[in-house]
């Protein structure tokens, strides 16, 4: 790519044809249907910096590259073996049964300990109190003797006032 051809790629000419190219040919590859990583491909550089829309055409960058043949990285296989990854699994597995049993062992030996510990402590009485308190509704509100009191305090100093 000469570096006239990259900064014409930048230039806003191009942005505004790309947009009209897109609005032309629809956001989806021209080949899957694909509607991410779009590029416009030129199908010929006979018009470049004067393209008209039969000139370009919209691919997905892969297919892109495949028709320039640039070639993409292939995934990575595995290089393990079915034996070896359920070999890796079923000890990952014992490993979780491990830890579980384990975890179930010392809720066991707490729950021991704590009867233990149950029946070490005397048992203490259980003393009844007797339920003459009045219940308030209210607690917020006084008592029935608070407004008893209140009552007594209030015609005491009326007297006083009267005298």
């Amino acid at each position: 790519m000469t570096k006239e051809y990259e900064e014409y790629l930048e230039s806003p000419q191009w942005k505004a044809f790309r947009k009209k190219a897109f609005a032309h040919y629809g956001r989806k590859c021209d080949r899957c249907p694909k509607t991410t990583t779009l590029q416009i491909h030129h199908l010929h550089y006979n018009n470049i910096f004067h393209e008209e829309l039969e000139d370009v055409r919209v691919l997905c960058k892969a297919h892109h590259e495949e028709t320039h043949g640039i070639k993409q990285p292939k995934a990575k296989k595995s290089r393990l073996t079915q034996q070896q990854i359920q070999s890796k699994l079923d000890k990952s597995a014992r490993k979780r049964e491990k830890r579980k049993k384990k975890k179930l062992g010392k809720l066991v030996q707490d729950r021991m300990y704590r009867q233990h510990m149950q029946a070490q402590k005397p048992k203490r009485k259980q003393v009844h109190k007797p339920k003459n308190k009045i219940k308030r509704i209210n607690p917020k509100l006084p008592s029935a003797f608070a407004i008893l009191q209140m009552k007594e305090k209030r015609i005491a100093w009326q007297m006083r006032v009267v005298e």
